[in-house]
């Protein structure tokens, strides 16, 4: 009787682990190339022109975030915009701050076409 109530628990756990799966099938695994062009479109999306100062690597899901941003809070934003990219497993941010205003102070003056100049030093 024992077994038989084992064998019925097993079968009933395992048909609902089953059409759990079927009900929500697991998406494909995005590849770390498309991951990393999903988070520079967020952050440039989401930060606009500072976006082109950071350089995004990812690695099995991993993001990593390299570059140099002007403040803080811009360090911080952009972390959460990357965790917030689907696909994403975690982020390291390696975004240093930098107070060159030669390069972030005077961006805003300059018109959209010269500021993209500045991002390629």
């Amino acid at each position: 009787m024992k077994r038989w109530l084992a064998l019925v628990s097993v079968v009933l756990f395992c048909g609902t682990a089953l059409a759990a799966r079927l009900a929500h099938p697991t998406q494909p695994r995005i590849t770390d190339a498309e991951l990393a062009g999903k988070v520079r479109g967020a952050l440039h999306a989401s930060l606009g022109d500072p976006a082109g100062r950071i350089d995004v690597a990812v690695q099995d899901g991993f993001v990593f975030l390299y570059g140099k941003v002007p403040n803080e809070r811009l360090r911080a934003r952009a972390e959460t915009v990357a965790g917030r990219v689907g696909g994403v497993r975690s982020v390291n941010n390696e975004l240093i701050l930098t107070r060159d205003r030669a390069t972030f102070g005077r961006m805003q003056s300059l018109p959209v076409r010269s500021r993209a100049a500045l991002y390629v030093a």
